[in-house]
């Protein structure tokens, strides 16, 4: 049977601090398209990965009210600073020689005294403060019940079989929740620790334990998280990226003179897990489109029921055209954050083991344009600003596009 009416999911990719680039493209849509697109701008599947799983959260939340989604996110982004996210101190310096021979040192635990949390170099006390307080995590499924929202996912790697485990909220029987390979859905209730282990960057961030499980970074395997929406039913596809087309290209070859330092290749490990194949997936979404659309046009409109028959997997949602739009940035956003960090004089106002360590982060990314790894650190307001901005002026720059994607039946 053909659904009446499609199902509009958002997709939020992975990045650090360059998440801030997708609050200034939704504050755009939500507020600045004309008054009847926003009226029809439902997201009924919100699907993020690492930074994208956090503003999935907040926007989950708050479901209800699309001016609150938009403004959520701007003033959280905006209010930011690096000791509300991170901390690098003395306690954290003493604990390395123990997390590096790989004695299985446990990270500084929150102030509720949770356990949980493995490894890392930074002590992430404050984000978790911060997950904890700034969203409203029974509203979701408030949302849910009210039928504001069908399903909230976020992703996470599960580090003892290298799945992408995808949690989910919803009110869908969980047959529903088709698996794959390397893939594995999760029903459950989302809660301020799935949503830090979808961002827990190896090595740099603690590992999240879930039910005796660790879990860190899904970006590692699944940055922009296409395939959950599409197997949870949605028919539309907004994806927002956090790469520009500059950053896709492949890098130059650089001759080394010298062997890099830990920190050098540490930072090239960092820069290469923020790589995404969010174009790759797109372009084969667009094959099978294309494919399903001759079809339909061969065979009439009964070919997408004979065709998804013999699926064979209870409850799989079958084969369907789907509606995509890709917004990524148009800019460089290493170079942005290189040129703000020289601008301003955030690193001044750091203090102890944490200036160094910024200082020297941001030491090697002036180095190396092609360094991802300063821009996905620098969660400031100062810096998210400028992301924002840069996220508006790209929506504005596709508005017509927008437009007929919003509008679109």
């Amino acid at each position: 049977m053909t659904k009446t009416s499609k199902t509009l999911a958002i997709v939020l990719a992975g990045g650090g601090a360059r998440g801030a680039y997708e609050a200034g493209v939704l504050e755009y849509i939500l507020t600045d398209l004309p008054v009847d697109v926003i009226e029809k701008i439902h997201f009924k599947i919100i699907c993020g990965t690492s930074v994208g799983a956090l503003n999935a959260c907040f926007m989950a939340a708050v479901a209800d009210d699309k001016q609150k989604q938009a403004a959520i996110l701007t003033d959280t982004w905006t209010s930011l600073t690096l000791d509300r996210v991170y901390d690098f101190s003395w306690k954290e310096v003493k604990r390395l020689p123990r997390f590096l021979k790989g004695s299985g040192g446990l990270g500084s635990l929150d102030d509720l005294g949770q356990s949980g949390r493995k490894g890392g170099v930074f002590n992430t006390a404050p984000l978790e403060h911060l997950m904890r307080t700034g969203i409203d995590w029974n509203h979701i499924e408030d949302n849910i019940k009210a039928g504001h929202l069908d399903a909230l996912i976020v992703n996470a790697l599960h580090l003892g079989s290298g799945e992408i485990h995808s949690f989910i909220q919803s009110d869908l029987s969980p047959q529903k929740h088709t698996q794959s390979h390397q893939r594995r859905f999760i029903p459950t209730r989302i809660q301020p620790k799935h949503a830090l282990a979808s961002s827990a960057i190896p090595w740099i961030f603690p590992a999240i334990e879930i039910d005796g499980y660790n879990y860190v970074d899904g970006s590692m395997r699944l940055n922009t998280p296409i395939s959950p929406v599409i197997r949870l039913g949605a028919d539309k596809v907004f994806v927002i990226g956090l790469n520009s087309p500059e950053e896709f290209e492949q890098p130059k070859r650089h001759r080394i003179d010298q062997f890099p330092s830990a920190l050098s290749i540490l930072e090239r490990i960092a820069s290469a897990l923020l790589q995404d194949n969010t174009h790759g997936d797109l372009e084969r979404l667009e094959q099978v489109n294309k494919m399903l659309e001759r079809g339909v046009k061969e065979f009439g409109d009964g070919f997408l029921d004979v065709l998804n028959q013999p699926t064979g997997r209870q409850g799989a949602h079958g084969y369907r055209q789907i509606k995509t739009q890709l917004i990524t940035p148009s800019e460089n956003i290493s170079v942005i954050a290189n040129e703000y960090i020289q601008q301003s004089n955030i690193i001044d106002g750091l203090r102890g083991f944490m200036k160094i360590l910024v200082e020297r982060i941001a030491l090697a990314s002036l180095n190396d344009p092609q360094s991802m790894t300063l821009s996905s650190i620098l969660f400031d307001g100062g810096f998210a600003s400028k992301l924002i901005e840069l996220g508006r002026h790209d929506a504005h720059m596709h508005r017509q596009e927008l437009i007929e994607f919003f509008k679109a039946h």
